[in-house]
Order: structure tokens, then sequence, then C-alpha cells
């Protein structure tokens, strides 16, 4: 299995995939504090601080660019096998597709999870 994982970051680190979920995250933080630099000043909320830029962040992540993010990479993953007729190679492989399928899910949980704290990163910089 851990062969199976490693060969999985390999192909997301070899093309550019993971530079479309970066910039997709680091845009939610600059966006949301663009948005108030851009409003009128009087609809401006005057009491914006990093509690609420941290908020609207978590938010923006949770509910629009993580999830955009991980289903384009894992999609990514799958169609991948498919696109490339790697799928025929891989039936003469002692690999069964379930296990896969597994090593390519946990691929896309890790980089919840890295995806989550580079979000984080991100919002404190900003």
């Amino acid at each position: 299995m851990w062969n199976l994982l490693k060969s999985e970051w390999l192909k997301l680190r070899r093309c550019q995939i993971l530079l479309v979920g970066i910039v997709a995250l680091t845009l939610c933080p600059v966006a949301q504090y663009g948005s108030q630099l851009i409003l009128d000043p009087a609809l401006r909320d005057p009491n914006y601080d990093f509690p609420h830029l941290f908020a609207n962040v978590l938010w923006g992540n949770t509910q629009v660019f993580l999830p955009i993010s991980l289903v384009m990479t894992g999609g990514w993953l799958i169609d991948r096998e498919y696109a490339g007729d790697i799928m025929k190679n891989l039936l003469v492989v002692p690999v069964s597709p379930p296990k896969l399928l597994t090593a390519k899910l946990g691929i896309v949980a890790v980089l919840a999870v890295v995806f989550g704290v580079y979000s984080t990163a991100i919002t404190l910089l900003v």
C-alpha cells in the first residue's frame, strides 16, 4: 500500500495540478481582504479585524475553495488512469482496483490536511 501511495504522490508532483489548488486557496484570503478594501468607505465594516478575516476565510475555504480544489485533484488522479490508457496496463499488475482507489483517496485526504494548513498560513500572512 505504501508503494501505491508513493506512486500517486509522485504523479501529483510531476504534473502541475497541485499548483491549481494552491492558487485557488491563496485567492480566498486575498479576495476576502480585498473585498473590504474596494468597498465604498460608507459600506466598510469599521470593526473588520483579524478574527473577522479568519472567520470569512474559514467559511470561504470550507464552503467553496477547498472542496473545489480537492474534487479537481481527486478527479484528475482518477481520470489520469483512463486518459493515458494506463488502466489496460494495470490489469496485468497484481494491484486490485479497490486498493488503487484507496491509495488515490488517501492522497486526497492528505492533501485536505496540507491544503488546510496552507490556507491557515496564507490567512496569517495576509
